[in-house]
């Protein structure tokens, strides 16, 4: 019988899955597998709870959360988002939405990737599949400066979108400075971090009122930001995305 316990931990999301016979030294079963996908350094990791493996035991045509395999059979995987208000929220994840995957940490490793990072396998006894998801593009600081569409999402509305630009602060690096935050010629300014992939505003008051409980993530290929933040007496999301 096939089980399924998700285990979560700080900036990683996995899946542990824990195949099992009655005999061990039944070499038509299946021992242990664990799959694990990572998200840390991507525009994922505020999803880490939402992101899932599926898995395929017929050519790719239909995928389950529990296989059913035996060892030296062929299998594939894909990751899917199930749902969050951060990018690419409930749907599957593929290297054509600008994302990379990198499955070399599996054991044992994938024998081959189909369209849109789809890895195949061949099963062990022991399996252990692992997904290092990232940004296919490097983060250049001179890319983000320019003009965006803006728009505030409070629940289920939303404000926008509307024209702001982003100015580098030549004083501070990975600093940018908006030139219309909340549609009313404010002027606050957000950090990048190149090393964890966020982004956000520090702490600060601009036309009168504080921004604070800021974070967010962004995405080098698309030019897209998104920044969870509480301001003017509410939380909300801002979301920029570059023209």
């Amino acid at each position: 019988m096939f089980k399924q316990i998700y285990n979560y931990v700080p900036l990683v999301i996995g899946a542990l899955l824990a195949l099992s016979s009655c005999k061990d030294d039944d070499d038509d079963k299946i021992k242990t597998y664990s799959s694990l996908v990572e998200v840390t350094n991507s525009p994922l990791q505020f999803d880490k709870y939402n992101m899932n493996l599926l898995f395929s035991t017929d050519g790719g045509q239909t995928f389950v959360d529990y296989p059913l395999i035996k060892p030296g059979q062929k299998y594939q995987v894909k990751v899917h988002n199930s749902g969050s208000d951060w990018f690419s929220a409930g749907e599957d994840l593929t290297t054509e939405d600008h994302y990379k995957f990198d499955w070399s940490g599996s054991d044992p490793k994938p024998v081959g990737t189909g369209d849109g990072g789809v890895a195949e396998f061949v099963a062990g006894k022991n399996n252990s599949v692992l997904l290092n998801v990232t940004d296919a593009c490097p983060f250049n600081a001179a890319d983000w400066a320019g003009s965006y569409d803006a728009t505030e999402d409070y629940g289920s509305t939303s404000s926008g979108p509307y024209d702001l630009t982003l100015t580098a602060d030549p004083s501070v690096p990975n600093r940018f400075i908006l030139d219309n935050f909340y549609d009313s010629g404010y002027e606050p300014y957000m950090d990048f971090d190149a090393t964890t992939g966020t982004v956000k505003f520090p702490n600060q008051n601009t036309g009168g009122e504080d921004i604070t409980a800021s974070s967010g993530v962004y995405k080098n290929c698309t030019g897209e930001i998104i920044i969870k933040l509480h301001y003017d007496g509410s939380d909300w999301f801002y979301r920029l995305k570059k023209k």
